[in-house]
């Protein structure tokens, strides 16, 4: 992945003096004095919106209910940008001042990125972020916009080369330049800006870091000198190679200590071998470089590249090579697990190939860093050498993250940053389970660089919150967001957890607090369709540390207006635009027992995205209708879908005696599962009586209305019973069936009836003593086929008036028999002879591989709809083809075959992700699956 386009990084760094020096406090270089007035625009969060109090414009928006027109994202997004103009502060109403830098298309959002310029001339850190969901509404914006400074002049007194050489000389610059450029800029100051030269270095030699200096454009003062890279003087935790954490043992431990780097017995068993994927072969020399990971020696001491003849790379920690070895693994095995396993495409966009790592770098100083200006690495020698421990290659690889996803937009406000490497350096070394929560380790981060005589390391069970613990120390405020974030990894796990961390910080910009973070993972949880416990508890874990964040996407709320102009006051049962709802699907197995229920629920339709979508059932018995177990299927309406909108689903059921089976149904927005609030008692000699609403999506003509109603009462002869249809037709269903004329009149207790016009059975005239007539199928009092060619959609009443003050009785339950309902339309339909369960009439459908991940072999599943020429064909995460499955004429109905982890040429491919395309006169579909090697 690659980009041209302007940095304008504008962190809030305090490198320096992040803690207090201890009696072996890390050292090095005598480092420029840092120039730094700037602070953070206070702001206060309103509802949605975080507005900035100095400014009065909003400096993020959490969520929102607009939609943009169907156009390519840039467009889209400019459409929200020109309408929110006064709440975003923004002084050209066109939208000329801002320029596109990049759009970014995730697995769930597209995110546009626009930098302000007047004249030309870039604002330095004002970005402004829009983030778009699949169904065009806009979810989250960013904007670090610097109003009132339209008309400024951005024409410099001061050349470039003399605030170049000011700078340099400032700095104390040695020896070559790894980066070097000087670009004018406008710096917001005091509500207006000054124009100012911006002097980007990276030193090869002294002073370490990626150093930014700004010197007045028109007198030449030099008003900032800040080191921009992400250092890591003391955070940690033991990953694989750390053998503290490997061995379960702590520092000063026999064997157990730096010791000037020099190795023991005891050390040289906690080294692992593992496989150094993908290096480079030429011409008979092996380099660890590859598609994930590259060594590069860019900074002082300079001790080369270590290529080697053999392929095998065994040293122990006293040799230069194995800090090479160490980083090359855990930044290629993280970086692997972020395009590969999570399928989340994110390479380095300053250059093309893997991460640029340099294994001994800052002169041979105790401290690491990550640089902006040119995307690499480099880790210090100073106590533990900084390579050894994986906690600090993948924390400093964290930074890079941060960086990539967001187009060079890495934000240091809070320590965000800080947190995020902290956070993924952890949420892999929990993930070996080499400590458990009752140990002190399992918390600490940089385990053998850290927590020993050299530092003080850092915690994830950091007890601060926001914003009251903030103590403007980026490495200290920022283990408030590692803290949270790893007690949502324990309730989440690894993969949710990064995957939502990550498309989260794909939102933000330079701008980004951790509050304004908070709220971006957050909807990226929702719009990954993660399950509705793990998005709650993103919410909860967010919300107990003190972000404010939207609470209505957690799964519990249920809040929303009513959007459908004929669903009357707002009621749960009833599917809205803009709400989450639940899914209570019913099996029945008409014929067989069948134990051990599980199912899958997809859907493909626009605006609607899959919560949770697993869920099982109890034993499904012979002829019964069973709900599903608690939690049920949940899905999220985005506010774009239209009212009565049918939504399209596929339910996939396998139980213990067969299966997967696949069947598809359709639920409108704008209609309820079942009738709103049931049961609800039938009020006792009351003329009104009970009134029970049910709104139907579907919009089709009717030609056979049946009522099914189910009552508790000690005395049916008292009802009486109408049905009201959308266009106020009223029929009467039973009125007072035997009273007056029946002796006794109608006693019997309960009814379970369906109406049913076509019913010879009168059951007014069949109620006596016990007759049984209040169960069954019977004919209303008045035909239901004056309704027919009426239209379902609308909401349906049932009525039921209790006159009589003695008895009483409850509504439990009622619908529309040939209405679409869930219920009927999930029903599981054994054959007539009772064999296993067979499937629906034929569907579209591709399954992903079986099982998933897979070693070996895996098999592939799909049905198709009609008959005709198929082809079934592998391709990799890159888009090439791998090989080709299927590629003939095929029936209609279910099909499967097996891949072998083998391209066209039978040769066997490297693991990774994978994906399936499926195309036939039906259409296309994709499926994708993780080949593990």
């Amino acid at each position: 992945m690659t980009s041209i386009r302007a940095r304008s990084a504008s962190f809030l760094l305090a490198l320096l003096a992040a803690f207090p020096a201890s009696a072996a406090a890390k050292t090095g270089p005598a480092r420029p004095e840092v120039l730094d007035s700037r602070t953070e625009d206070p702001s206060e969060v309103r509802g949605r919106v975080r507005f900035g109090l100095e400014s009065g414009v909003a400096r993020a928006v959490y969520s929102t209910d607009f939609v943009a027109r169907p156009a390519e994202p840039e467009a889209m997004a400019r459409e929200y940008l020109a309408a929110h103009r006064t709440l975003l502060g923004f002084g050209d109403a066109s939208l000329g001042d801002l320029s596109t830098r990049t759009t970014r298309r995730g697995a769930a959002t597209t995110t546009v990125r626009f930098d302000q310029e007047v004249g030309g001339v870039p604002v330095d850190g004002a970005e402004v972020t829009v983030t778009l969901g699949l169904d065009r509404r806009v979810l989250f914006v960013q904007n670090a916009y610097a109003p009132g400074i339209e008309n400024l002049a951005t024409t410099p007194t001061v050349a470039a080369s003399v605030a170049r050489a000011a700078a340099h000389a400032r700095l104390g610059v040695e020896g070559a330049l790894s980066y070097d450029t000087t670009t004018l800029i406008l710096v917001p100051e005091n509500g207006g800006a000054r124009l100012a030269w911006k002097v980007k270095a990276v030193p090869q030699v002294t002073p370490s870091g990626d150093w930014t200096v700004l010197v007045d454009a028109a007198t030449g003062e030099i008003f900032r000198v800040v080191d921009e890279a992400c250092h890591v003087d003391g955070t940690g935790l033991v990953f694989d190679a750390d053998p503290l954490s490997s061995a379960h043992v702590t520092y000063n431990t026999a064997g157990y200590t730096d010791g000037s780097d020099a190795t023991t017995a005891q050390l040289n068993a906690q080294r692992f071998s593992v496989t150094l994927e993908d290096i480079t072969l030429n011409a008979g020399i092996h380099s660890l470089v590859g598609p994930y990971a590259q060594i590069v020696d860019t900074e002082s001491p300079f001790k080369g590249l270590f290529t080697q003849a053999s392929s095998t790379f065994n040293y122990d920690r006293a040799a230069d090579n194995f800090e090479a070895v160490n980083c090359y693994y855990h930044i290629d095995h993280t970086m692997r697990h972020i395009n590969q396993t999570l399928g989340i495409v994110l390479l380095p966009d300053e250059y093309v190939g893997g991460v640029k790592f340099d294994p001994h770098g800052l002169s041979g100083a105790d401290n690491s860093h990550y640089l902006p200006s040119t995307g690499t690495l480099a880790f210090g020698e100073g106590g533990v050498d900084d390579a050894e421990d994986s906690d600090v290659v993948i924390h400093e690889l964290g930074h890079g993250i941060h960086d990539w996803i967001t187009n060079g937009g890495l934000s240091q406000v809070n320590g965000l940053s800080e947190g995020v490497g902290d956070y993924f350096a952890q949420s892999y070394s929990r993930s070996l389970g080499q400590w458990v929560t009752t140990d002190a380790q399992y918390h600490w981060t940089f385990n053998w660089d850290g927590h020993n005589p050299f530092w003080a390391g850092r915690i994830t069970n950091y007890s601060a919150t926001y914003p009251g613990g903030l103590v403007n120390q980026v490495h200290s405020d920022g283990q408030i967001w590692a803290t949270c974030l790893m007690r949502i990894w324990n309730r989440v796990g690894r993969d949710g957890t990064d995957a939502a961390h990550i498309e989260g910080l794909a939102m933000t910009n330079a701008s980004t607090n951790q509050n304004d973070a908070a709220n971006a993972v957050a909807l990226a949880a929702v719009a990954l369709g993660l399950p509705g416990a793990d998005v709650n508890a993103f919410v909860e874990e967010f919300t107990t540390t003190g972000y404010t964040v939207n609470a209505a996407l957690a799964l519990t709320s249920y809040a929303g207006a009513d959007e459908c102009a004929t669903v009357p006051s707002n009621v749960n049962s009833i599917w809205e635009p803009g709400e989450l709802v639940v899914v209570p699907v019913r099996l029945t197995s008409s014929l067989l027992t069948r134990t051990n229920a599980v199912g899958t629920l997809t859907t493909t339709t626009p605006g609607v995205t899959i919560v949770d979508g697993s869920a099982t059932w109890p034993t499904l018995a012979a002829g019964v209708a069973t709900e599903t177990n608690a939690p049920h299927f949940a899905i999220a309406i985005a506010d774009s879908v239209d009212c009565f909108a049918p939504i399209s689903f596929q339910l996939s059921v396998s139980t213990t005696e067969s299966g997967p089976h696949v069947y598809a149904f359709s639920q409108s927005v704008g209609q309820s599962l079942t009738p709103a609030g049931l049961p609800a008692v039938i009020p006792n000699n009351n003329a009104v009586g009970l009134t029970s609403l049910l709104a139907v999506g579907e919009n089709v003509p009717l030609t056979d209305v049946n009522v099914h109603v189910q009552i508790t009462h000690n005395w049916i002869g008292d009802l009486k019973i109408q049905l009201v249809s959308p266009a106020n037709t009223t029929i009467t269903l039973l009125d007072r069936p035997g009273f007056p004329g029946v002796a006794n009149g109608c006693n019997n207790v309960n009814m379970n009836v369906t109406f049913d016009s076509a019913s010879g059975f009168n059951l007014e005239t069949h109620c006596a003593g016990t007759n049984p007539w209040y169960s069954g199928v019977g004919a209303p009092t008045q035909s239901l086929n004056v309704l027919n060619g009426q239209s379902s959609q609308g909401v349906w009443k049932l009525v039921v008036i209790d006159a009589v003050a003695v008895g009483n009785g409850t509504l439990v339950d009622w619908d529309l028999v040939t209405t679409p309902t869930l219920s009927s339309a999930c029903d599981v339909c054994p054959s007539a002879t009772g064999a296993p369960i067979v499937a629906e009439p034929a569907l579209f459908s591709l399954e992903p591989g079986r099982p998933n991940p897979f070693a070996d072999s895996a098999e592939i599943r799909f049905s198709l709809a009609s008959s005709g020429r198929a082809s079934l064909r592998v391709y990799d995460v890159a888009g090439r083809h791998v090989a080709t499955l299927v590629d003939g004429d095929l029936t209609a109905g279910s099909h499967s075959t097996i891949w072998n982890g083998t391209d066209s040429a039978g040769r066997k491919v490297a693991g990774g992700l994978y994906f399936t395309r499926l195309t036939s006169r039906d259409g296309e579909k994709l499926a994708r699956m993780q080949l593990v090697r």
